[in-house]
């Protein structure tokens, strides 16, 4: 198995330039998913945090755990929540993200993003 070292070094210039065969390939050849590092924790993170629907998809189909927790905002669905991606949080809800993993500030982030896209008045 190859095993990723630095997330940052390896994930994050084809996260950057959305250089989906590069993450193809690590993947392919063994790279760890849920490795750690850097300021988002994992790549799953750093993929809900930038709207990378595409890289969050083949990172779940190649077994990220999206409930790992780490940099700066916890968790990949808190990221997501942060940022306000509706379609990446609910993903994230379908591989079974866990919306209770307690974060700093961002839980609450969660808990609004939630209540306006199911309630509307909110």
């Amino acid at each position: 198995m190859f095993k990723v070292v630095n997330m940052e070094q390896s994930f994050k210039p084809p996260l950057i330039k959305k250089n989906w065969a590069i993450f193809e390939l690590l993947l392919e050849k063994g790279a760890d998913p849920n490795v750690q590092g850097g300021q988002y924790g994992t790549v799953l993170q750093a993929a809900s945090f930038t709207w990378n629907q595409a890289i969050c998809e083949l990172l779940l189909k190649k077994g990220a755990d999206p409930d790992v927790q780490g940099g700066k905002y916890g968790t990949a669905l808190q990221a997501a929540s942060y940022t306000g991606n509706q379609a990446i949080v609910e993903l994230l809800l379908e591989k079974g993200a866990d919306p209770n993993i307690q974060g700093e500030i961002l839980t609450l982030k969660l808990i609004e993003f939630t209540l306006k896209v199911h309630i509307p008045r909110w």
